[in-house]
């Protein structure tokens, strides 16, 4: 008895607490005005089909973002240009706002702009019903809870409290979460509201493609085929000369209707600055009955931005907005359509890869030979001929790439244009011009990739992507450990000799030698013991430096030649210049480069 006693009395002041609290709900002040904690989003109740008009506008706008209004049986965009609406997204944010509420947190008009609910940081929204009836205008300010926001009802008054909402009232206006210290607050998306679902077209028999891009163009007609795959694709124009891909055709014309996902929608009043009045890339189906569906499509692959548009009459006009890989799927590149196969360097004849290339006016040439065709020989770089290790890693995976090398699409023709990168590899003695070579030209007629030619593809210009030419034309230091010293220990160093430019030439300034009791410091004809702390801190800083991007043209004059030698293999020679703004410049055969490293060069005497 004694242990039931105090639950029944916990369970009687909560009773007490509830039934006070559901007392004030209901309490209203003398001017009726509602005090309830407890505030319904609507003005008064209503329901979706009451809705006339969706306003929302943005942190700091003037007017709204977007509009969204019904039309008839339907709902429509109305700004920020003429645009279908998702009904979805439009009934479930109208009846979030016919059956929320909020419970009051504040009424300190300072709190405001903490929870983000001034006019410079929250999302308004704004529902009116026939002939402008106002059925709610609630600002929107920072997420609370695990989907919640805070809340102002504007309604044209001053009231200045701050409430909070369980609805997910962000997140139907396709707003994210806010962290804590969120500079910017975020604008609405209007995508959220656009139907951008693409329309269906009914390609249940297609008898005839027409496939058209910058530079190339290929028609493709149905074809009866052997009892187990009916049916195909021959080329009857253009193409590329190669076995065509049936089922990524098929795959193309799958992208014709649901299977096509747009970002967002664009305006169609700007079809020309989006290139869709005159463009480039199109794909016409000719069915059975001789009915044509078309498909126009424009892009810019700099800007990332990528546009389609059906060549059918829709109300209101639609063009559809795609991220890369959607717009691929239904504008595919030429590897979509036919079997590209990969460039022909076979491994057991792969002993030497070069490659030339021009850069800015300079040219450049990698050259790299091994003795044996095995995938543990190891590569030697010829030139440049630095003195440096050669990362292995690296030199296997720049000739990996060279084997797999395939081309993503053709153009029509078999001029390839000005030549700017040429890879030439095969077995080592051969002359350069007998090697298999792939030639690189420049950009590809869609603005994108390089055009090439291949050697299993002789008389035809293909197309590479640009991640591939830039994983074969890479920097030289890209193929060389970063250390100047790669694999050498304070132990391997023997000497280290100091010459000084005087004129045209380098005359000898100090040296330090390692000796059986340890470094001596050479002078001339004069020999003393080195400082042991001093020589091990200038040791392990030449030991330490690493090559970077290329130095400037205009480095600084050269100052000091550094000689390091060590008990096996050939000594290092690096040119040391002046120093400037704290950094010097080193050479290293050929290769110059920066360095902030210092104590470089320090006086013979701080080494006594």
């Amino acid at each position: 008895m004694k242990r039931v006693l105090p639950v029944a009395i916990l369970f009687a002041g909560l009773l007490a607490i509830t039934v006070v609290k559901e007392v004030s709900r209901a309490r209203v002040d003398e001017g009726g005005a509602d005090t309830d904690d407890y505030v319904p989003f609507a003005v008064e109740k209503f329901t979706v089909n009451d809705v006339e008009k969706i306003e929302v506008t943005g942190p700091a706008g003037a007017e709204p973002a977007f509009v969204v209004e019904r039309d008839g049986a339907r709902w429509l965009m109305t700004k920020p240009f003429r645009a279908p609406a998702h009904v979805n997204a439009v009934e479930d944010l109208c009846k979030a706002l016919a059956s929320g509420d909020a419970e009051m947190r504040t009424d300190d008009a300072g709190a405001l702009r903490d929870v983000d609910l001034i006019p410079e940081r929250a999302t308004q929204v704004r529902l009116t019903g026939a002939g402008g009836k106002p059925l709610t205008h609630v600002a929107i300010g920072r997420s609370t809870g695990a989907k919640g926001a805070f809340v102002r009802f504007m309604g044209g008054t001053n009231d200045v409290r701050a409430f909070e909402t369980a609805t997910d009232v962000r997140g139907l206006l396709g707003l994210g979460r806010t962290a804590v210290g969120d500079a910017d607050p975020e604008q609405p998306k209007p995508a959220q509201f656009r139907d951008r679902d693409f329309p269906t077209l009914k390609l249940d028999n297609p008898k005839r493609v027409e496939v058209v891009a910058p530079g190339r163009r290929v028609v493709l007609e149905r074809t009866s085929g052997p009892a187990d795959k009916p049916e195909g694709w021959k080329v009857v124009a253009g193409g590329p000369g190669l076995p065509v891909n049936a089922g990524g055709v098929q795959q193309m014309l799958q992208r014709l209707g649901p299977d096509f996902h747009a970002k967002d929608l664009a305006d169609p009043a700007d079809l020309a600055k989006l290139g869709l009045a005159d463009p480039r890339w199109s794909v016409s189906v000719t069915l059975d009955d001789g009915t044509v569906k078309r498909t126009f499509g424009a892009c810019d692959p700099k800007r990332d931005v990528y546009y389609a548009r059906l060549d059918a009459k829709q109300d209101p006009d639609v063009v559809y907005e795609a991220t890369s890989w959607e717009w691929q799927r239904l504008f595919p590149p030429g590897s979509g359509l036919f079997t590209f196969e990969n460039a022909d360097f076979p491994d057991d004849q792969l002993t030497r890869m070069v490659v030339d290339r021009n850069v800015g006016g300079v040219a450049e040439r990698l050259e790299i030979v091994r003795d044996g065709t095995k995938p543990t020989d190891d590569w030697r770089v010829v030139e440049p001929d630095w003195p440096l290790a050669p990362k292995q890693t690296s030199l296997r995976s720049l000739v990996s790439v060279l084997r797999n090398v395939r081309p993503i699409d053709w153009i029509d023709g078999t001029d390839l244009g000005p030549e700017e990168i040429t890879i030439r590899a095969g077995r080592s003695g051969v002359a350069d011009g007998e090697l298999p070579t792939v030639r690189v030209g420049g950009q590809s007629p869609a603005g994108k990739d390089r055009v090439a030619t291949v050697p299993n593809a002789p008389g035809r210009v293909l197309v590479l992507a640009d991640s591939t030419v830039d994983r074969i034309a890479v920097p030289a230091a890209s193929l060389f450990e970063a250390k100047v010293l790669h694999g050498w220990t304070e132990a391997d160093v023997t000497a280290v000799r100091v010459e000084r430019r005087v004129g045209e030439t380098w005359a000898p300034s100090f040296s330090i030698e390692r000796r059986a009791a340890g470094f001596e410091l050479v002078v001339g004809a004069d020999s003393t013991p080195a400082a042991s702390a001093a020589t091990t801190k200038w040791i392990t800083a030449l030991l330490g430096l690493e090559t970077r991007d290329p130095a400037a043209a205009d480095s600084p004059a050269d100052e000091a030649r550094l000689t390091l030698e060590r008990k096996a293999g050939a000594p290092v020679t690096l040119i040391v210049s002046q120093p400037k703004d704290g950094r010097r410049t080193l050479t290293l055969g050929s290769y110059r480069f920066p360095s902030d490293t210092a104590d470089l060069l320090p006086a013979a005497d701080a080494l006594k």
